[in-house]
């Protein structure tokens, strides 16, 4: 098994991850926009060639604290 983060050049991939885990069409110009964003994480598990599953999380910003 192989996990591996999505990059924009995965824009087709994730089109189809979403399609197939999801049952929803997006278009891979906005999933461009969406893995360009590195606070944007699609992250896949491959076996055999083929996606296993996902994870989609988003970085956020926090104010941090004066201690």
């Amino acid at each position: 098994m192989k996990v591996r983060r999505l990059e924009i050049n995965d824009a087709q991939t994730a089109v189809m991850v979403v399609e197939q885990f999801a049952g929803k069409s997006i278009s891979a110009e906005y999933m461009r926009e969406f893995l360009s964003n590195p606070a944007n994480y699609l992250i896949i598990a491959e076996a055999e060639n083929n996606v296993a599953g996902f994870l989609l999380a988003h970085a956020l910003q926090r104010l941090k604290q004066n201690s």
